[in-house]
């Protein structure tokens, strides 16, 4: 009877045993896919750094991507690490670097990519979510849309309501900043999204606090104000 009863405590000691295994493993994997899944910070990070410059952006999460396969994984983000993807992006990028210093037409580029960003914010988005629904992958591409939006306009400001507007070493300077933001942002919201959320947070803020400019930003990127440059000009011709 007693050899029965230790045989019994053996056998459940060995299932318990085993099922704690099972769980740790599970734990182990569930841990590993955390910490292989970008998540949601990353995916504003990455929206933000868009609204700056959205083809920089796209270049540093391909390359990433194709160096880092096991950090960012999935259908799309193989796609933004796809040759004819990484070539695209680094040709419109050189594009953008060209046309933000050249007048008018810089105009013209920004009011394209109103529309251009939020769409390349939302599928930069959407891919640092491989292992989720299609459900969480659309919120979290929508509102990548809105933070590249709304750092689209934040810097459209920055440069239709200052000096930038009407001076070329300005613009420049501008640009060439705007470019170094868009890259850092992408690699912190890769590398360290808990610090890129904040600067999220800290942008966002800002763009809330400066409103007032932001609309007339608005309103001059869609043609419902007149430019600084027409008015440098009518004053000059005064």
């Amino acid at each position: 009877m007693g050899k029965i009863l230790f045989s019994r405590l053996d056998v459940k000691g060995v299932r318990s045993r085993a099922e704690n295994s099972d769980l740790a493993h599970a734990v182990a994997m569930e841990g590993g896919r955390t910490l292989t899944d970008p998540g949601i910070a990353t995916a504003l990070g990455l929206s933000l750094a868009a609204g700056f410059n959205a083809w920089a952006t796209a270049l540093v999460f391909g390359l990433c991507a194709r160096l880092f396969p096991d950090l960012l994984f999935g259908h799309l983000a193989g796609f933004f690490a796809s040759g004819p993807i990484l070539t695209m992006a680094a040709v419109l990028f050189a594009a953008e670097f060209l046309a933000e210093k050249i007048p008018f037409l810089d105009h013209f580029w920004d009011f394209a990519h109103t529309f251009l960003r939020p769409a390349a914010g939302a599928a930069l988005a959407a891919a640092c979510l491989p292992t989720h629904g299609p459900v969480a992958r659309a919120g979290v591409a929508v509102a990548g849309a809105a933070v590249t939006l709304a750092a689209h306009l934040g810097k459209a400001a920055s440069r239709l309501t200052s000096t930038a507007a009407v001076s070329s070493m300005m613009r420049l300077t501008l640009s060439l900043s705007e470019d170094v933001i868009a890259v850092s942002v992408a690699a912190v919201a890769i590398f360290s999204p808990e610090l890129s959320l904040a600067v999220v947070g800290a942008v966002l803020v800002l763009i809330v606090l400066l409103f007032g400019r932001v609309r007339r930003a608005a309103a001059i990127l869609f043609f419902l104000a007149a430019h600084p440059r027409a008015a440098l000009r009518a004053s000059r011709e005064a």
